[in-house]
């Protein structure tokens, strides 16, 4: 699924001048030459105003936003009014407009001075929103904009992408690294959070993922019980352990009768089939206490390791899961009774089953959106 890249640039009349134009050309330039430039659609606003805000979020529905321009600190960020003037905007402001759209939208750059009070506030509500903790200057501004933007482009996710954003600071020799900083959503109802994380130290001796946490805090707001949870979360990982010979049914498929993950090629990709068989059934290798690989047990000989480090966020084959198949690690996200999502660690992508043509690729994220990367355990 494509990302739309929302950039809310203004400089209004009688502030400080700003490369904002520089800042833009470069982060769009890095995108067009990026190995997952089809994943991203750049949309840039200038001379951006409040209304412009407001209309734009409804016209385009971007998964990221970019402001670039002046910040105040507590006042808020600078946008401009009818005339051209400044108009400062407050983190309440601009997080209640976010939190509407909360669903679609992944993260948030502030790229203006002393923006950190406005992303504490953004970040109530959206995953990822990075902001500045003091004055930051031109260039540390565009160095960073551009090694972040890069990163993404390259199919790595926000957290990586915000520490090459802030290397490439230091990399230009500019002492501002440590001036961006990276806020992230709470779990809503956090008070069930040491529930939650008790779960999962008891089952499985580890801390749930974000993904996991949220979708349990979730749960429990909605009613559910924290026995059923706890029996959920057992039960899955007994299906998940080292030596099982498992299927994984895609929950989310648009092919009536195609739905198990399946080693055999179409598209360039692995498929998925209508009927268990060799082909359709996976060993699992437990990496350690989050991460598998799975080997197919259909191919006798070649390629049989499940792999998410292909070009154009396919999913293949790759012949062992040593050197550089780093694409053959996948993360267990356990969401629900013998349903899990699984990220690969090479591309920081979801193994999702919901495409047109019936082949298996990488999706940016899971949510409602991308119901595909939900599948469900089957152990034999």
């Amino acid at each position: 699924m494509q990302q739309k890249i929302l950039i809310l640039a203004a400089n209004p009349k009688g502030t400080t001048p700003l490369r904002l134009d520089e800042e833009v050309r470069e982060i769009d330039a890095g995108l067009k030459r990026a190995l997952h430039r089809d994943q991203f659609f750049l949309e840039q606003k200038w001379a951006v105003r409040p209304r412009d805000i407001q209309r734009a979020m409804l016209d385009i529905n971007p998964q990221i936003i970019h402001f670039s321009g002046h910040g105040t600190g507590d006042e808020g960020l600078v946008f401009e009014d009818e005339t051209g003037s400044a108009k400062l905007v407050d983190g309440e402001a601009l997080a209640g407009l976010f939190e509407l759209f909360a669903e679609q939208i992944e993260c948030v750059v502030l790229n203006g001075c002393y923006s950190e009070v406005q992303a504490n506030a953004i970040a109530q509500h959206i995953n990822y929103v990075i902001g500045m903790s003091k004055a930051i200057g031109d260039r540390a501004a565009i160095e960073f904009a551009v090694g972040f933007y890069d990163a993404l482009g390259a199919g790595k996710p926000v957290e990586f992408a915000y520490k090459f954003g802030c290397a490439a600071i230091r990399l230009a020799g500019i002492p501002e690294q440590l001036t961006p900083t990276l806020k992230k959503k709470p779990l809503n109802g956090s008070k069930d959070q040491p529930q939650i994380s008790g779960i999962y130290q008891d089952v499985l001796g580890r801390e749930p993922t974000d993904s996991e946490g949220k979708y349990y805090v979730d749960l429990l707001e909605k009613g559910e019980k924290l026995n059923s949870i706890r029996d959920w979360i057992t039960k899955t990982s007994s299906l998940l352990q080292d030596g099982n010979i498992i299927s994984l049914e895609c929950l989310g498929n648009l092919h009536t009768g195609f739905k198990f993950l399946d080693s055999r090629i179409k598209n360039n990709n692995v498929s998925l089939a209508s009927n268990i068989d060799a082909h359709t059934k996976w060993k699992v290798h437990v990496i350690n206490d989050e991460v598998v690989a799975l080997e197919n047990q259909g191919v006798i000989n070649g390629s049989k390791w499940l792999d998410g480090i292909t070009h154009n966020d396919s999913v293949n084959l790759a012949p062992n899961t040593e050197g550089g198949y780093t694409g053959t690690k996948w993360r267990i996200n356990i969401i629900g009774d013998g349903e899990v999502a699984l990220d690969n660690q090479g591309e920081s992508r979801w193994l999702n089953g919901l495409t047109e043509n019936g082949s298996v690729n990488l999706a940016p994220r899971i949510g409602n959106d991308h119901t595909g990367t939900r599948w469900k355990i089957f152990k034999h």
